[in-house]
């Protein structure tokens, strides 16, 4: 078993590997940017847009809207271990938030792997209910089914997002096209680099479904600002409070 694991580690579709050939393919396309002399976006097709939107990651959603942030998505604290109390404590959090943000501003769970089906199921229907905008990343990445049921369970209620630990574009086709998840979320550093992202996002556009890579800063913006199909940009809130913003 230790060798099993030990090998897991250098081989493999996920992980320590993808992370690896993320960072050379991005260290490429700097490199290729600055003897070019011209910014990466523009290597990618140019922009398509003059300025990003954000939405915010980070437990004040409220902070995040007076900051001029168009969404603010909230960790998820309690998940099925601590029961239908906890459910109780997030859904009193989301009612919080909620009336604090308005209805037009955009609101979303981050579950980060944490969920079972049933759990989430009932996560889903009582945000939606709240007018929560989409519920992500709730299973493990492998856990295709799981996702697909929730999504046919969502409805047009609330969308259903993932895909942040996935990795290659065959991995994300099974989002996109037997999960039919709403909103792809690749990070550029974990899923191949930013030729793997580009392509993910055109699998994803012809199917008619958003990206919003997950917020791993300018590397991400940079294709942002090319992509008809990625209404905004994520923005981690990583000052202890949430009240400022460290400039990326």
């Amino acid at each position: 078993w230790d060798q099993m694991y030990r090998a897991s580690l250098y081989y493999g579709r996920k992980g320590v590997v993808m992370n690896a050939i993320s960072a050379i393919d991005l260290a490429l396309w700097d490199l290729l940017g600055k003897l070019r002399e011209e910014p990466v976006y523009a290597m990618l097709g140019g922009k398509v847009r003059e300025e990003l939107t954000f939405y915010a990651t980070g437990p004040r959603p409220d902070l995040a809207k007076k900051m001029g942030f168009v969404g603010g998505k909230i960790p998820l604290v309690y998940g099925p271990a601590d029961g239908m109390e906890g459910l109780k404590k997030s859904i009193e959090l989301a009612a919080d938030m909620r009336e604090k943000c308005g209805d037009e501003f955009l609101l979303m769970w981050d579950c980060w792997m944490a969920l079972d089906l049933q759990y989430a199921k009932r996560l889903m229907q009582a945000s939606a209910e709240l007018k929560f905008n989409w519920i992500e990343e709730c299973f493990n990445p492998d856990d295709y089914w799981s996702y697909r049921n929730l999504k046919k369970a969502a409805g047009n209620q609330i969308m259903v997002t993932g895909g942040e630990h996935e990795a290659s574009k065959f991995g994300f086709r099974m989002l996109i096209e037997d999960c039919d998840l709403d909103v792809i979320q690749p990070d550029v550093g974990w899923c191949g680099g930013l030729t793997t992202l580009v392509e993910i996002a055109a699998i994803a556009k012809s199917r008619g479904q958003l990206v919003a890579p997950h917020g791993s800063s300018v590397y991400s913006h940079h294709a942002v600002i090319t992509f008809t199909n990625t209404p905004f940009s994520e923005f981690l809130m990583t000052s202890p409070d949430c009240s400022t913003m460290r400039p990326q």
